[in-house]
């Protein structure tokens, strides 16, 4: 059994962008955001077959940066946006040549007035099988889920669900070759 936490902060610059954008269409100077948060948490493992990890995690973010639509500059939310929730994480290794991994994040976004934060999924969650064939060559698929976000006027936008593929080979020890496919089932989406 693992217990584990880390507190840090943070801050970004307003970017170029940012900036001219501001200075082009009249919008006031950008100040850098500023954050700071913490988690906390535990993992553990049995008989390195089957490894699950559970963390909770909090997070302020002060002058948070943002586009108003109705102004086309950027402006900061005062006095604070946070998010915060919770994250599962599981791996196990069902045979020497088959893993299962997964995770799902539960995240409660709010900007300044309280409102949930735009784009922000509450629900996030991924499911991945990994077939290793041989030393040389592993096969692998992920499915994804993204729900529950809203736009802006708290317009509800479309959940989505995407399975991905993918192939490693290892030709030697100092070269691999990957193939990768994303969306496999052309899914219609926007993040």
């Amino acid at each position: 059994l693992k217990i584990k936490a880390t507190s840090g902060t943070g801050f970004r610059l307003p970017s170029l962008y940012e900036n001219a954008t501001n200075s082009q269409y009249g919008g006031v100077a950008l100040t850098p955001e500023t954050s700071d948060g913490f988690d906390i948490g535990f993992e553990y493992s049995w008989n390195n077959r089957l490894q699950t990890e559970l963390v909770y995690f909090n997070q302020q973010v002060e002058d948070q940066i943002t586009y108003s639509n109705s102004s086309w500059t950027y402006v900061q939310e005062v006095p604070e946006s946070k998010s915060k929730g919770v994250e599962w994480v599981t791996t196990w290794q069902m045979l020497d040549q088959l893993s299962l991994n997964a995770n799902i994040t539960r995240i409660n976004a709010e900007d300044s007035n309280g409102n949930p934060r735009i784009r922000k999924p509450k629900l996030m969650a991924n499911l991945g099988l990994d077939y290793q064939i041989n030393q040389q060559w592993l096969i692998g698929v992920n499915y994804r889920t993204i729900q529950d976000r809203v736009d802006i006027g708290n317009i509800p936008l479309d959940d989505y669900e995407l399975m991905d593929f993918r192939v490693r080979s290892e030709f030697s020890k100092s070269i691999s070759g990957f193939l990768r496919i994303e969306n496999l089932l052309d899914e219609k989406y926007v993040e």
